[in-house]
């Protein structure tokens, strides 16, 4: 079993729902082979993930605190694992927004960020 196989079962056995998100789900639509993998994690939290990680000995580098992604490479291909968010305008420019990391919102509510472009496909 390939060690991505082995996460997504840990995930799913602690009532995981995760996603392939973006591009590797578009290339795969287009039966091109996509090397930089996004999948999204709901329903478990931050700690839980983290643990399951640990225990499987995934190595793993936290790429963005306030974002909840986690970056990995098995079996020669890029992951990033995410946590749900929503974001929150707090000023006038691209960058004034609050990000609030919480993966029991829900598929709808975290897709709500997503913008109508290739970041808004997901699959189970």
């Amino acid at each position: 079993m390939k060690k991505i196989e082995k996460i997504l079962q840990s995930l799913a056995l602690a009532g995981a729902r995760t996603y392939y998100v973006g591009g590797c789900v578009r290339d795969e639509l287009l039966n091109i082979n996509s090397k930089d993998i996004d999948i999204e994690i709901h329903n478990v939290s931050e700690k839980t993930f983290i643990k399951i990680m640990l225990a499987l000995n995934i190595h793993m580098d936290f790429v963005g605190k306030s974002f909840g992604i986690y970056k990995t490479r098995l079996d020669g291909y890029e992951y990033d694992f995410s946590l749900p968010r929503t974001e929150v305008k707090t000023g006038d420019k691209h960058t004034d927004f609050k990000i609030i990391v919480d993966p029991f919102i829900g598929e709808y509510e975290a897709s709500l960020r997503r913008d109508f472009t290739i970041n808004a496909l997901m699959k189970n």
